[in-house]
């Protein structure tokens, strides 16, 4: 319980620095948007194992995000995001990530990540499938990294992977696993 509060005052924290920064940035002679809105929408592949099996639940997911631009090179993104696996299982996503732009075009982000488990149904590809016995998590933390590239004013392609920080299912027949996610996708800039 105490990793959830450290988690929460992170987040606080850092909605307050950024409320806290100017409302417009500059960029050389060109004025760059403060605050930009947009959908995203991409498939993942997620991977529930005790160690780094390479067999992964395909799902399709669809987000909203939020970036505040701080500098000309730095930005904060916050972004929520549904993930539905084709089983009928939904996770939602809520990453906080900085973000570096090398250029207007290409940029890098690395931030926490809280998983909510929304439930339903939870199967393993093809040969595991999980017991009703077993304990899913509620809420993991995990940290994600990514790049994302923008193809023009309003559209872009990224791709995002998020590590497991804590138990995502406790099986009392196979142990302990962890949640990691690889995302690719395009989105929207409004």
């Amino acid at each position: 319980m105490k990793k959830y509060y450290i988690i929460l005052c992170c987040l606080l924290s850092s909605i307050q620095w950024i409320q806290a920064q100017d409302s417009q940035v500059q960029n050389d002679s060109t004025q760059i948007k403060s605050w930009t809105f947009g959908v995203k929408l991409g498939e993942s592949h997620t991977n529930i194992s005790k160690y780094h099996h390479y067999n992964y639940i395909r799902a399709l997911y669809l987000g909203l995000f939020v970036e505040k631009r701080l500098a000309k090179s730095w930005a904060i993104e916050g972004d929520v995001i549904g993930n539905f696996t084709y089983y009928g299982s939904t996770t939602l996503e809520i990453p906080i990530v900085a973000k570096y732009y090398f250029n207007n075009s290409w940029s890098v982000f690395a931030g926490p990540k809280l998983d909510i488990y929304l439930g339903n149904s939870l199967h393993w590809r093809d040969s595991f499938q999980f017991n009703s016995s077993d304990k899913v998590s509620i809420l993991t933390p995990s940290f994600e990294i990514g790049t994302q590239f923008d193809m023009s004013k309003h559209f872009f392609i990224e791709a995002r992977y998020s590590f497991g920080l804590d138990t995502y299912v406790d099986s009392e027949i196979n142990g302990k696993w962890n949640r990691n996610v690889l995302k690719v996708g395009v989105g929207y800039k409004f």
